[in-house]
């Protein structure tokens, strides 16, 4: 499952907030039991005790000593994070894995990243769109290659954001040619781009 960072662990080892990664794995206290609450919903009695991500593009080669040799060197655990504050003069605190799901990234989370595959969408509704072309440009030129961005969306010889046609309009439908819809399964594509202004 793709996920991201979302505290400063490890900066030499690339395990810093906004990194992405895939989560590899998970110990759990034995004797865990896991409750069916609908279908392909478990809950787990216990929480886990440690997890390991894949950072990608990880600066640095090295192993982590203590992970099994068979495990990429990629490899990385994420500690625990306690966060403590006070809300109406009750004092609370909160443990847990600095990760969350990142199938889905807002255009302002993609900047920095370079990727194999991108599929670029706006999920909301029309009377909510409204994005510079600047926000656009970033998106698209977080991909690798042309093949690897995928659009969902409407194109036409007047598509334009922010109201205004645009000279990258007939460039867009370019990406949405015949020969890129055969994608449109996203088979291996995890990350999506969400035109968020």
């Amino acid at each position: 499952m793709p996920v991201r960072v979302k505290s400063n662990q490890c900066t030499p080892k690339g395990i810093v907030n906004g990194a992405s990664a895939n989560l590899f794995h998970i110990d759990w206290c034995p004797g865990t039991t896991f409750e069916q609450k609908q279908d392909n919903v478990f809950v787990a009695s216990e929480p886990p005790t440690n997890l390991y991500v894949d950072i990608h593009n990880n600066p640095t080669l090295t192993r982590f000593t203590r992970n099994p040799m068979q495990w990429p060197a990629s490899v990385m655990p994420i500690v625990q994070s306690k966060v403590s504050f006070k809300l109406n003069k009750e004092a609370i605190s909160i443990k847990g894995f600095p990760i969350v799901p990142a199938f889905g990234i807002t255009v302002h989370g993609v900047q920095g990243d370079t990727r194999d595959e991108i599929v670029v969408t706006d999920l909301r509704p029309p009377h909510w769109r409204t994005v510079d072309h600047h926000a656009l440009y970033v998106s698209l030129s977080r991909v690798r290659t042309r093949a690897g961005l995928y659009w969902i969306g409407q194109t036409t010889p007047t598509f334009s954001f922010s109201g205004q046609k645009q000279t990258y309009s007939k460039k867009i439908g370019d990406f949405t040619s015949s020969q890129h819809k055969r994608q449109l399964e996203l088979p291996n594509c995890h990350y999506y781009v969400c035109m968020y202004a």
